[in-house]
C-alpha cells in the first residue's frame, strides 16, 4: 500500500483533475472525510485508521477517484492486482507456519487446511477479479497537509449511503443524501458494515496477528473477563458459547450488591483499585491464548444530599485484545453499548430479578428491612435490565465482527481500532 501511495503522489502532481466531480462546497456541509495532500489535491472519503501526525489508511470512492484522477487511476488499478497476487502468496506460507505451531488443535488445523486448499484454488483461478467499491490510499505524516474529519452523525450518513450504493456520495451534501435515506426508510442508528467492500490486499504483520487472534478465540479457546469498573474475573472460559444471561446476571448481581452495600453505609469504594489490564494479560500468557474479550460494566451510582442517585443509563464496554508480534497486548476493537433504564421492557427487570445472584441480594435486602424501599428495589431492578439489553447489544456487535473477520483468512480488511480512553 505504500508503494501504491507514492505512485498516487506523484501522478497527483502532474495529472489535472475533472473538477467537475471534486465538491464546490464547504467540507462541513459535506458527509464525507476531506484530506489535503502535501503539494497534492484534496482527497474525499474516509479515514479508516490514523491520524494527521501520525498517518492515516483512507478509503476513496473507486468512481469518484476513477472520474477525477483517471491516469493515476488506471496506474492505481495494475498497482492493486500486484498486490492482491503478493498477499495471496504470503497468505500461502503464513497459513502453513500457523498449521505447523498449533497442530495439536485438530478443529483450528481443519479451518487451516480447508484455508489452504481455497487459497491455491483462487490462484490456480487467478482472473480479472470485480473491482471493489473503495480504493486504499496510504498516507505518512509528512505527506498530510491538512485532515478534516466529520462528526460521526455525519460520517454515518455517508457509510449509509455507501452501503446503499447511492450515487455521487463524495460530493453531495450531507442533507442531500439524509433526505434521500430518510425517503428509503432506513435507520440513520446502525452502522453499516463495509469491511468487504474494499477488495483483498496484504495483510502488515499487526493485522495478520489481530486476525489470528479472533480465528483462535473463535475456533480454539475463548478467554473472556467480565466486571465493573477496574474490578474484573474470568467467566465462559472453555465454553463453546458464551452464556450470555450467565455473564449478565453475574455483572447485575455484583453490581447491585456492590450499590445495596453503598446504600447501607458499607465501605465498597474504599477497596484498593486492581491493575484490571495487568490481571487479564497475565491469565491470557498463561492460558497460552493470543486473544481475549474484557467486558466491563461502567459504574456511576454515587451519592447526593439529597440521597442515592441512580445513572439514567447502562453502559457496558467490550474490549478485545490481541498479542502483537512484539509480544505486547493491544486492544484491536473497542466498543461501548447503551440502554437507558426507563425504556427497557418492564418483563427484563423481572428477569433480572429472577436471576439467582439478583434473589440472593434481594434477600439480604429483606431480612435487613429494606424491602419496603420498593422505589429503590424498583430502580436497581431495571438498572439491571438497561444492563442485560446493553450487554446483549454489545455481544452481538462483537459477534458480527468475529465473524466477519475470522471467516476467511484474506479478508475482510481488518481496521484495528484505537484503545479507549482511561476514564480518570
Amino acid at each position: 500500500m505504500n508503494r501504491l501511495s507514492v505512485t498516487c503522489l506523484l501522478l497527483l502532481l502532474v495529472v489535472g483533475s475533472s473538477s467537475g466531480q471534486r465538491p464546490r462546497i464547504s467540507p462541513k456541509r459535506l458527509a464525507v472525510d476531506v484530506v489535503s495532500v502535501q503539494r497534492g489535491p484534496q482527497l474525499y472519503g474516509a479515514v479508516l485508521a490514523g491520524n494527521a501526525t501520525e498517518g492515516l489508511t483512507m478509503a476513496v470512492e473507486r468512481v469518484w477517484l476513477e472520474k477525477t484522477w483517471p491516469r493515476y487511476y488506471r496506474d492505481l488499478a495494475a498497482g492493486e492486482r500486484a498486490l492482491a497476487t503478493a498477499a495471496r502468496e504470503g497468505l500461502q506460507s503464513r497459513v502453513d507456519q500457523w498449521r505447523r505451531s498449533r497442530s495439536g488443535d485438530a478443529n483450528l488445523v481443519l479451518f487451516l487446511q480447508q484455508e489452504s486448499v481455497r487459497l491455491r484454488g483462487a490462484k490456480e483461478a487467478e482472473g480479472e477479479p470485480p473491482a471493489s467499491q473503495f480504493v486504499l490510499i496510504e498516507l505518512a505524516a509528512d505527506e498530510v497537509r491538512n485532515l478534516y474529519r466529520q462528526p460521526l452523525p455525519q460520517r454515518r450518513v455517508a457509510e449509509v449511503a455507501w452501503a446503499l450504493r447511492m450515487a455521487n456520495v463524495t460530493t453531495r451534501t450531507v442533507n442531500s443524501l439524509r433526505r434521500e435515506i430518510e425517503k428509503r426508510e432506513v435507520d440513520l442508528a446502525k452502522t453499516p458494515d463495509l469491511t468487504d467492500r474494499f477488495g483483498r490486499l496484504p495483510q502488515s504483520d499487526i493485522q495478520w496477528a489481530a486476525r489470528v487472534a479472533l480465528v483462535e478465540f473463535r475456533l480454539r479457546k475463548k478467554l473472556t473477563f467480565q466486571g465493573e469498573g477496574d474490578y474484573v474475573a474470568r467467566t465462559g472460559s472453555g465454553a463453546e458459547k458464551v452464556d450470555l444471561t450467565d455473564l449478565v446476571n453475574q455483572i447485575v448481581g455484583q453490581q447491585l450488591g456492590a450499590q445495596i452495600t453503598d446504600i447501607l453505609g458499607g465501605d465498597v469504594d474504599k477497596r484498593p483499585p486492581e491493575k484490571w489490564r495487568t490481571k487479564v494479560i497475565r491469565e491470557a500468557e498463561y492460558e497460552g491464548v493470543c486473544g481475549f474479550l474484557v467486558s466491563r460494566l461502567q459504574r456511576e451510582f454515587r451519592r447526593t444530599e439529597k440521597g442515592f442517585a441512580f445513572p439514567d443509563e447502562a453502559a457496558v464496554e467490550l474490549s478485545f485484545f490481541a498479542k502483537m508480534p512484539d509480544r505486547s497486548w493491544r486492544i484491536i476493537w473497542h466498543h461501548r453499548e447503551k440502554r437507558v433504564a426507563r425504556a427497557v421492557d418492564p418483563r427484563r427487570a423481572e428477569e433480572v430479578a429472577a436471576a439467582p445472584r439478583v434473589r440472593s441480594v434481594l434477600e439480604i435486602v429483606k431480612k435487613l428491612g429494606l424491602a419496603g424501599n420498593k422505589k429503590v428495589v424498583d430502580r436497581l431492578m431495571a438498572f439491571g435490565a438497561a444492563t442485560m439489553a446493553a450487554q446483549e447489544g454489545a455481544n452481538l456487535a462483537f459477534q458480527r465482527f468475529l465473524l466477519t473477520h475470522s471467516k476467511q483468512l484474506d479478508g475482510p480488511l481488518l481496521v484495528l481500532a484505537p484503545p479507549p480512553r482511561r476514564r480518570g
